[in-house]
C-alpha cells in the first residue's frame, strides 16, 4: 500500500514539473513574438516612404532646376506626412502610366498626381478618399478673324439668304398694300401705275422700317395711316430681331471654330494626353481615336497651331496651363464631359492606407484647405 502511494506521489510531482516546463516555454514563445512585433513596428515607423509623382500642374509642379516639388497635392501630402510622422523621399516619373504601373507593382509606397479614381485602377491598387472633384473639358482655339471677312461669309449662307428674302417679302407686302390704299387719293406720292406705284410703296415701307423717314412719301388716307402705324411698330420688332440674329451669328463665328460642344468631337481631330489617362478612356468609349501627346503643353501648342481642332483633358489642368501660356489664343468650352475624383494611390493592401485615409479627411475638412485651393486654383467661381 505504501509503495502504491509513493508511486502516485512521484507521478504527480512528475506531471507538475512537466506542466510548469510547458507553461514556461509557452510564455517565452509569446514574449519573443511580442518582442519581434515591437521591433517590426519600430522598423515601420522608421521606414523612409518612396513617394512617386509626375509633372501635373497645379497639383504637382516639378522644378527640374533644383529638383523641388510644389502644388496642391504636394502640399496635401506634406501636411499628411507631418501629421503621421512619416519620413519620405520623392521619386519623379516622366510618364504618368509608368507611375501607375509602379504603384500597382508595389515599387513605391504612395503615388501623388492628378490621379482619377476608376474601377479599372481600383482593381490594381488602393485609393484614399477623394480630395478633389472635377471633370473632363474641351479646349478650343479663340478665333481672331477679319470682321469684314466674317461678315461677308456669313451674309451669303442659306440661313441669312432666307432671312433677307423674308424681310424683302414683308417690304413688298406692306408697300403693295399702302399703294392700293393711297393710289387714288394720293397720286402725287403713290403713282397710279402699278409697278411705279408699288415701287413708291416699297420705298415708303423701307424708310419707315429703318426709321430714316425722309418724309418725301407719307400716307394721306385714314386707312393708309392706320396701316402705316401698324407697320411702324412691326418694324421695331423686325429690325431688332434681324440685328440680333446677325450680331449673334457674327460673334459666334468670330469666337468659335468647328467645335462648340461634345457632339462635334466625332468629326474633328481631337488631341489628349496619355497613355493611361481617363480622357483616352472616355474618347475611346465615344468611338473617337484621339491624337495622343505626352505632355499637356505639347497638346495645347498643337491646338494653337491648328494641328488638332480640340483637346480633351482634365479641367483644372487645362485651365491652369491655358491661363499660364495661352490666355489670348485658347479657351475652355462650358460644361463637363464626365465627373471624376482625384485621390492618393498606393499598392493594394497597403497597411498605411487606413491612417493616411483619416489624415486626408482631416486635411480637406480643415480651414486651411480652402486657402490651398485658392492659392493653386484661384477663387472658387
Amino acid at each position: 500500500m505504501n509503495l502504491h502511494r509513493t508511486f502516485h506521489r512521484h507521478l504527480f510531482y512528475l506531471w507538475l514539473a512537466a506542466s510548469a516546463a510547458l507553461t514556461f516555454a509557452t510564455c517565452a514563445k509569446y514574449a519573443a513574438a511580442d518582442a519581434q512585433t515591437v521591433v517590426q513596428s519600430a522598423d515601420t515607423s522608421n521606414h523612409v516612404l518612396i513617394v512617386g509623382t509626375d509633372q501635373s500642374p497645379p497639383f504637382v509642379i516639378y522644378d527640374p532646376k533644383d529638383g523641388t516639388f510644389s502644388g496642391l497635392t504636394i502640399e496635401l501630402w506634406k501636411n499628411i506626412a507631418r501629421q503621421l510622422g512619416y519620413q519620405y523621399k520623392f521619386r519623379y516619373y516622366e510618364q504618368f502610366d509608368q507611375l501607375l504601373q509602379d504603384t500597382a507593382a508595389g515599387k513605391i509606397d504612395v503615388a501623388l498626381s492628378s490621379i482619377t479614381v476608376n474601377a479599372q485602377r481600383q482593381q490594381l491598387m488602393d485609393f484614399t478618399e477623394p480630395y478633389f472633384a472635377t471633370g473632363l473639358s474641351i479646349a478650343v482655339p479663340i478665333k481672331h478673324e477679319n470682321t469684314w471677312l466674317v461678315a461677308a461669309r456669313e451674309l451669303i449662307t442659306p440661313h441669312f439668304l432666307e432671312l433677307f428674302a423674308a424681310v424683302g417679302l414683308l417690304l413688298l407686302g406692306s408697300g403693295s398694300l399702302m399703294w392700293l390704299l393711297e393710289r387714288k387719293i394720293n397720286q402725287s406720292e403713290f403713282r397710279r401705275r402699278m409697278l411705279p406705284g408699288i415701287g413708291d410703296g416699297i420705298w415708303w415701307s423701307a424708310q419707315t422700317m429703318t426709321s430714316v423717314g425722309y418724309g418725301d412719301i407719307v400716307p394721306r388716307t385714314f386707312s393708309g395711316r392706320l396701316v402705316g402705324l401698324f407697320w411702324m411698330f412691326s418694324s421695331v420688332v423686325i429690325i431688332s430681331s434681324f440685328t440680333a440674329a446677325i450680331t449673334s451669328a457674327l460673334t459666334v463665328q468670330n469666337l468659335a471654330g468647328p467645335v462648340v460642344s461634345a457632339a462635334d468631337l466625332s468629326h474633328v481631330k481631337v488631341g489628349t494626353i496619355g497613355p493611361g489617362t481617363t480622357s483616352i478612356d472616355y474618347l475611346q468609349q465615344q468611338g473617337i481615336h484621339p491624337i495622343i501627346f505626352l505632355h499637356i503643353t505639347d497638346a495645347l501648342k498643337a491646338l494653337q497651331a491648328g494641328q488638332v481642332d480640340a483637346v480633351v483633358y482634365d479641367t483644372p489642368l487645362l485651365q491652369y496651363q491655358i491661363q499660364k501660356d495661352f490666355p489670348d489664343s485658347l479657351r475652355i468650352l462650358p460644361g463637363l464631359l464626365r465627373i471624376q475624383y482625384y485621390a492618393l494611390a498606393m499598392p493594394s493592401n497597403n497597411p498605411l492606407r487606413r491612417e493616411i485615409n483619416f489624415a486626408v479627411l482631416r486635411e480637406i475638412y480643415s480651414p486651411d484647405w480652402q486657402t490651398l485651393l485658392t492659392q493653386y486654383l484661384g477663387p472658387t467661381p
